[in-house]
């Protein structure tokens, strides 16, 4: 049986857009009687691990694939030699390192990257032609890479460290919800968190760091209460800057608009997507893609958030949600009143945003098409077994 090996630098927590990107590849792969294996830098929660077992997902935990230098390189062999693999496929690790000459020194014939990346900035600063020379050099044996956006494409082609004719945009993609199950989710989050019926909710899903513009939310927060006084924050995640946004909160004075739920294990079955009016992203840095956008969209709500990076290609402007500029509370605050007072048109967006997230962002179209570039076949007609949902791995 041939092997796909999956080396992921981080630690599953939660049940979202890496977990059942990885989830759908391994039951994908096995339709076209391959192995998926995937190793990990910290092991994941207990929640995770239970998703992924369920699903027959094998995984390992290595913390040293974020290392530099020799703990790496043997970490990386000793994986390859145990699992022998046709392909390998590394994310949220550092491309210019020595995982492509490592793997195919042992014989993997196929080596993917992709490029998950957020960035502080949209300027591009072209990388002086030694170092761009060393970098194509370590890219020999890649066989391709993958962005998860036109944007991040764009600039790792323009610093001259990407090789354009072989760098793809393969969006990633998210699991998409049983609308009608929306109401019911709704009314369990509001209750667990005790949020008024008739509030309307903001709600933002993120890692809490600064880039992720919380506190520019927060300082819009006062303007949109005076117009709009049931709307309701939801401010869900863990992070470093958990506790100062709270701090923030409370010096605004708007503590009592403001839930902070911590971290959210399974934001589509415990009801945060379903429960929001609007979904907020404003990110003060270039987000790399926008994920959890994706997955709001499924549940058919309206998007808020920022012009940055590689959330445009998302967030249809006008369409299926409002961009405005980042690090602009002001301007955020107008964006989201606008949309908090018009039901209609966040009803209108809502229905365009789940259409836009069936045609461009389904998770089995992203995992069937990245499949293609490894060169695996495709199932043989009429051999194709039924996958399980997330619903269904979790009950």
């Amino acid at each position: 049986m041939e092997t796909v090996v999956s080396l992921y630098g981080v630690q599953p927590l939660r049940i979202g857009g890496v977990e059942t990107f990885l989830r759908e590849m391994t039951l994908q792969l096995r339709e076209r009687g391959y192995r998926h294996v995937v190793v990990f830098h910290a092991e994941p929660s207990a929640i995770a691990q239970r998703y992924l077992q369920e699903a027959g997902l094998p995984y390992e935990v290595a913390p040293e694939i974020h290392a530099s230098g020799w703990a790496a390189v043997r970490a990386i062999s000793n994986i390859l030699r145990r699992h022998r693999p046709e392909v390998l496929h590394f994310s949220f690790l550092a491309l210019l390192g020595p995982i492509p000459w490592v793997a195919r020194l042992l014989g993997v014939k196929r080596v993917f990257f992709t490029d998950q990346a957020s960035r502080l900035s949209s300027e591009v600063q072209r990388t002086s032609s030694w170092k761009r020379a060393i970098a194509l050099v370590l890219q020999i044996p890649v066989t391709g890479i993958m962005c998860v956006s036109k944007m991040n494409r764009r600039m790792g082609v323009e610093r001259g460290v990407f090789p354009e004719d072989r760098t793809f945009v393969l969006y990633n993609g998210s699991e998409l919800p049983a609308v009608q199950r929306a109401s019911e989710l709704s009314e369990k989050f509001r209750r667990r968190f005790q949020i008024a019926p008739d509030a309307q909710v903001v709600a933002v899903l993120c890692w809490m760091i600064p880039e992720k513009g919380i506190s520019d939310l927060l300082d819009a927060a006062p303007a949109v209460l005076a117009r709009i006084p049931n709307a309701h924050f939801v401010i869900g995640g863990s992070g470093p800057s958990l506790e100062d946004f709270k701090a923030q909160a409370r010096r605004l004075g708007i503590a009592d608009k403001v839930t902070f739920t911590g971290l959210i294990e399974h934001p589509q079955e415990e009801g945060i997507l379903a429960a929001c009016d609007i979904l907020c992203q404003p990110s003060r840095w270039q987000e790399a893609f926008g994920w959890v956008i994706t997955e709001a969209m499924g549940f058919e709500r309206a998007v808020v958030a920022t012009d940055v990076g590689g959330i445009p290609e998302v967030v249809e402007h006008g369409v299926t949600g409002l961009l405005c500029p980042p690090s602009q509370p002001p301007a955020l605050a107008e964006t989201l009143i606008t949309l908090l007072a018009d039901p209609a048109r966040r009803k209108q967006m809502g229905i365009a945003g789940r259409q836009r997230a069936i045609e461009n962002f389904d998770l089995t179209r992203k995992v069937a098409e990245l499949l293609e570039y490894y060169g695996v076949p495709p199932v043989p007609a009429g051999a194709q077994a039924p996958v399980k949902s997330a619903q269904a791995v979790l009950q």
